[in-house]
């Protein structure tokens, strides 16, 4: 793992980060720090250590073919998204800014990368760059008015 960090202050890192909508067009990651980030958070949690995810979409494994399709799209989409997580978590430590996208076209996207739509499930896009502009602040609803304690 790196240990050469931009940024290794948790609270920052993970209070910290903003949705960014434009990068700097001019910069671009190698794609041997790319690797190197998406390894790092390849450590992300996985359901049975099933490690469901491909940074296009993720992949079932032989464990779960007892599982309808609907189950198997749910536990796809949750590790796909904890993976998507720790990248954006990464991506701070490595000094750039990210921007989860969950809204669109799931089956057009699939198309766009000739995806086999029945082996493949469209999780989310991230967007991943060196910022050129301050993100967008984000509104969260109070915890207490969020939780039931019984």
């Amino acid at each position: 793992m790196n240990k050469n960090f931009k940024n290794n202050d948790f609270t920052e890192i993970t209070f910290g980060r903003k949705s960014v909508r434009l990068y700097d067009e001019n910069y671009k990651i190698s794609h041997e720090e790319m690797l190197e980030m998406i390894q790092e958070a390849t450590a992300a949690p996985s359901s049975v250590n099933m490690q469901p995810w491909r940074f296009i979409v993720g992949e079932t494994i032989p464990y779960y073919k007892s599982f309808s399709k609907q189950e198997m799209n749910d536990a796809v989409k949750i590790d796909a998204s904890l993976a998507a997580m720790q990248l954006m978590l990464v991506a701070r430590a490595h000094g750039y800014e990210t921007n989860p996208i969950g809204g669109f076209e799931k089956d057009q996207l699939a198309e766009a990368f000739d995806l086999d739509k029945e082996r493949y499930v469209p999780v989310m896009i991230l967007s991943i760059g060196k910022a050129v502009e301050e993100g967008y602040e984000s509104v969260r609803m109070s915890a207490d008015k969020i939780t039931t304690f019984k």
